[in-house]
């Protein structure tokens, strides 16, 4: 545990760091598509320390204010909907109470009908006026239930400004939920061959100041002959973290589902040993606190779901869009491609994956 080092936890990254890191890397080429966006939300817990959580009494007095407003707002807009909705039901229910007159006392329809007649207005029989009615009632239908959910809409916002009052301890300024700066412990990245998962997950952790206790590792380099050895390899590698508990350190592994298969009941011994030691230091019985995985894969369908259930952050690296496509063969010299090719080209390289393109 930290606290045996003399720390509480890892240091924390710096936020500004962590998004000059993948600014560089959209600066080298890489076209993202919004991946990077998603990893710097899967981040976010190591730039966060617990002060950041904290609401102290000042804060907290202004916040409680602009709640306060806010649902005095919207109980105003409540009470004018409710009147409206109101206006619209009495008038909904004439016309039913008017079909309803109309057909226990059709005669009286008739004596309207005739003295209609003699002031010279249209007449109507007593199964137009009825089909009137309900015409009328049918319009109001859709405009009942739009009140009806606009009210609802806001009795869920007001409970939730209640819920806010009711749970904050204003007494209490270090009222925080631990979870939410728990550092995630790894993630995994998916897709096509040739998007470049490699290539991200192996440079991540360099420009962002997460240590590596190992340099990027393919999978089938862990595979040794010898019974136990490849299991003795993993767990030593990943126990270099505790030699430096006050950093967040890293092992990245690409092709991981050749190490974290399905198990099954044909699967080998060997196999099941070592996704059994690479669990364990996951949030398991020798769990390594300050160790995070990267890992990626092209069959996702293929791994051991303890395995992916422990990979907080899940990424899917797809082929470029055609925007993305433009901005990788923007990188082309113009003596060797004219640049009035560029668009022809980007529409006849679709489905094209990052590394065919380059």
């Amino acid at each position: 545990e930290f606290s045996k080092a003399g720390v509480q936890s890892p240091a924390k990254l710096d936020a500004e760091c962590v998004q000059l890191s993948f600014d560089e890397m959209r600066r080298e080429g890489f076209a993202d598509d919004g991946l990077f966006d998603q990893m710097k939300l899967f981040f976010l817990p190591l730039t966060m320390v617990e002060e950041d959580l904290t609401i102290n009494k000042k804060v907290w007095k202004s916040i409680s204010k602009s709640l306060s407003t806010e649902r005095n707002t919207l109980m105003g807009k409540k009470q004018e909907l409710s009147i409206q909705l109101n206006e619209k039901l009495d008038e909904y229910y004439r016309h039913d109470d008017a079909i309803r007159n109309l057909r226990l006392n059709p005669q009286s329809t008739t004596q309207r009908s005739a003295e209609a007649r003699r002031e010279e207005y249209e007449t109507f029989s007593t199964t137009e006026l009825i089909q009137e009615h309900r015409l009328a009632m049918q319009k109001f239908e859709p405009i009942r239930e739009n009140l009806q959910k606009q009210i609802e809409t806001i009795d869920d916002l007001i409970n939730s400004i209640n819920q806010s009052f009711s749970e904050e301890n204003i007494n209490s300024g270090t009222k925080f939920d631990r979870d939410l700066i728990k550092p995630n412990r790894g993630f995994i990245m998916y897709g096509p061959p040739g998007t470049g998962k490699s290539d991200i997950m192996s440079k991540l952790s360099v420009r962002m100041g997460i240590s590596m206790v190992a340099p990027p590792l393919a999978a089938g380099e862990l595979n040794r002959p010898l019974v136990g050895e490849s299991e003795r390899i993993i767990s030593d590698i990943c126990m270099r973290c505790h030699r430096i508990p006050y950093l967040m350190c890293c092992v990245s592994i690409d092709e991981i589902d050749s190490l974290a298969p399905k198990r099954k009941d044909g699967t080998s011994d060997g196999n099941v040993a070592k996704l059994s030691v690479l669990l364990s230091v996951i949030d398991g019985i020798k769990d390594v606190p300050n160790l995070m995985i990267f890992c990626a894969t092209n069959r996702l369908h293929m791994m051991d779901d303890a395995f992916l259930r422990r990979m907080s952050g899940k990424f899917f690296v797809g082929r470029p869009s055609s925007h993305a496509r433009k901005s990788i063969l923007s990188g082309i010299k113009p003596w060797h491609m004219p640049p009035n090719l560029l668009d022809g080209l980007t529409t006849a390289t679709t489905n094209f994956s990052g590394a065919a393109l380059r």
